[in-house]
């Protein structure tokens, strides 16, 4: 059945036609849906609309969630070497460089104020006649879990490893 449609609903539908982008093809379909007829015929043209609305809507949300998630910093990865993976896990100033330091005999920086690893430094250790691999995170804080300071990217490389270190400085006892 066809619908008898007012000149506004023709320009907004064109507008539909021409968006490049998914905001403008909403920002279009909400104007045809203002020009949509309110007669008995064009109930079914106003279902679609707002069918096409809810849709557009979810796969624009969708979008920025993933956007989100992509941004969510620079991504760190530590491929592993050796016969096995061990992560050094603390808060900030627990002393992990220096301790990465003394195994290894790699220089990493070390300094008496936090946050001096930004991202994970890595060393190889002989133990029992094989190299096994070190790898120091950034520092774990309040709301790592949440993805502070690139938490839950700090938190899934100890995931993967094949042991953790926990290392504390009793000086800074928080526990």
């Amino acid at each position: 059945m066809s619908t008898n449609v007012s000149i506004e609903f023709e320009k907004a539908r064109k507008k539909h036609q021409d968006a490049r982008t998914d905001l403008e093809r909403l920002q279009a379909l909400l104007e045809m849906k203002s020009a949509c007829p309110s007669h008995k015929g064009g109930e079914n043209l106003k279902a679609d609309i707002l069918k096409r609305i809810s849709r557009l809507k979810a796969d624009i949300e969708k979008q920025k969630t993933q956007k989100a998630k992509k941004g969510s910093g620079a991504s760190i990865a530590v491929k592993k070497e050796g016969a096995g993976q061990i992560v050094l896990v603390g808060m900030p100033n627990s002393g992990k460089s220096t301790l990465l330091k003394a195994l290894t005999g790699v220089e990493v920086q070390i300094a008496p104020f936090e946050f001096t690893t930004i991202k994970p430094e890595k060393g190889m250790m002989k133990f029992e006649q094989v190299q096994v691999q070190l790898v120091e995170l950034p520092a774990i804080i309040q709301g790592s879990s949440e993805g502070k300071a690139n938490g839950t990217q700090v938190i899934s490389l100890a995931r993967n490893a094949d042991a953790v270190c926990l290392v504390l400085n009793s000086n800074n006892a928080v526990f």
